[in-house]
């Protein structure tokens, strides 16, 4: 957490001065919490001599509880008159100021500058441009990612468009770094997928199943206006593919674990785009060729092995689980990662009261099991989110109600498309693995309730500390996995005083 204080007044004798400002920047980065969010304050009173190490952690203590007591969100129709305000994160606020921008409202409020540093006042045609060469020059995809939906969001593709025209002129040749997602040193390794025309194959199924999701028709009108906007030298066509490949990851994250297929896969999608290239029709109820988990044939041995795998057998084709009128009829919450151009509303994130928030407990223990190395494998779920299916088919199968906050960073987009042939085998192989390691059930983790906190790509899930799990702990199997990426998410626990009401 870094703490910037802008202007410090300081009312006292000036003998004091300077030992009164290294007390309160030591009480400072000692006492005010870290939430992990943005937070602006406009005036932060401290009573007291600070001077004195006994004191100081105390007053500012108060000072700040008094300071944030009105605190709201950016969002609120308050801010400009609160003593506080906050966002998720600075990309939140970079967000949200250019929505503002594009939408032509004002943006004077005291707090603006100071959340946004680099935008200096200037208009959304002025900024875009150098919000764009910024990602450029630091081949950051996912910020032109979000650049590009704003924008198409509130009806700017002309002005993106320009906007980019004038960034690509601006950034050399040698100066544009187009990055894909970080290889793995698991997907580094090793490349599993297949060559030649299989892999041709294999690209183009998986850019047919996420066109509808990825290039959704106001996409398309984008794509051709960067094309068309295309001079001799400029790399408008490596700009746009890099904002597709970003917008695959988030369609399907567990692509992030073929870095190479991902970005060939945006590139297919700009193609199919432009009119080059026809993708094969998508049949809904065709299935892939998926193997079973490397343990699934001991797992039929009913007895106990040393590394504690029991479980079912070996994957089946087309075999149903008994929830499966369940996985079709569940609806979730509504919430999209790639919402309409015409519901483009910004919601700030707020705290979540969740009857199920223990659901998320169940990642590290998947991560235990080998789940990522085996998705790796499966290239034929890669389009399908198999990260997301799977806890979703958890929560179905142990009655997670639809609109449970547990549920809402899940792709809703899932319902009634989830494979119930091999996310019941890893269901009832991770609920066995947990009885005997831990003597605990998946139910004992998902029926754990929490205060969830949604963030761009991360959810906080605060447990109270009287339900840190003993025999969880010992195998640390609650310990935070942080950035997952065959999820799409920064996922941390937080095991606090106090009961979720």
């Amino acid at each position: 957490m870094g703490i910037s204080v802008q202007r410090l007044v300081h009312r006292g004798s000036a003998r004091n001065l300077v030992s009164d400002r290294i007390g309160l920047e030591d009480a400072l980065g000692t006492t005010v919490p870290d939430s992990g969010r943005l937070v602006l304050v406009r005036k932060l009173t401290v009573r007291g001599g600070v001077a004195d190490p006994r004191n100081r952690r105390d007053a500012v203590q108060r000072g700040w509880v008094e300071a944030v007591s009105d605190a709201v969100h950016a969002t609120s129709s308050f801010a400009g008159s609160a003593n506080c305000v906050w966002f998720a994160s600075h990309r939140e606020a970079e967000a949200i100021l250019l929505a503002k921008l594009l939408a032509g409202e004002s943006a004077a409020a005291w707090f603006w500058r100071l959340a946004v540093p680099d935008w200096h006042g200037l208009p959304a045609a002025e900024w875009l441009p150098r919000q764009i060469a910024h990602a450029l020059s630091e081949g950051d995809n996912a910020a032109l990612a979000r650049i590009a939906q704003a924008c198409v969001e509130r009806g700017g593709v002309e002005l993106f468009v320009e906007a980019a025209d004038r960034a690509l002129k601006w950034s050399s040749a040698g100066a544009i770094a187009f990055s894909g997602p970080p290889a793995s040193p698991a997907s580094s390794l090793r490349d599993p997928e297949p060559a030649g025309a299989a892999r041709d194959v294999l690209t183009a199924t998986i850019a047919g199943k996420l066109l509808p999701r990825v290039l959704p028709p106001v996409w398309h009108r984008l794509v051709a206006a960067m094309e068309r906007a295309a001079t001799p030298g400029q790399e408008n066509g490596r700009l746009i593919t890099a904002i597709l490949t970003e917008r695959v990851r988030r369609a399907s994250p567990a692509l992030v674990l073929h870095p190479r297929l991902m970005r060939e896969v945006g590139q297919a999608l700009f193609e199919a785009a432009m009119g080059r290239l026809a993708l094969p029709p998508v049949n809904a109820g065709e299935e892939g060729v998926v193997s079973a988990p490397a343990f699934a044939a001991d797992l039929e041995r009913p007895a106990r092995r040393s590394d504690g795998l029991a479980g079912p057998g070996p994957l089946r084709q087309g075999a149903a689980a008994p929830h499966e009128a369940a996985l079709v009829q569940a609806k979730a919450r509504p919430r999209s990662r790639f919402p309409d151009a015409e519901s483009g509303d910004i919601e700030p994130p707020s705290e979540m009261r969740s009857s199920h928030a223990g659901l998320w407990l169940v990642v590290p223990s998947l991560i235990r099991l080998g789940f990522r190395e085996w998705m790796m494998e499966q290239t034929d779920l890669l389009a399908g989110n198999p990260g997301q299916q799977l806890i979703r088919a958890i929560a179905l199968r142990h009655r997670v109600p639809s609109t449970d906050p547990a549920l809402a960073m899940l792709d809703p987009e899932l319902d009634g498309a989830i494979d119930s042939s091999w996310t019941e085998t890893w269901r009832r192989a991770l609920d066995r693995w947990l009885r005997h390691k831990t003597r605990r059930r998946i139910h004992d983790l998902v029926a754990r309730p929490g205060v969830i906190v949604e963030g761009d790509e991360r959810i906080d899930i605060r447990f109270p500390l009287a339900s840190a799990d003993l025999g969880l702990r010992r195998l640390a199997l609650d310990r935070d996995p942080g950035w997952t990426d065959w999820l799409g998410l920064s996922i941390r626990y937080h095991f606090e005083g106090g009961a979720v009401q």
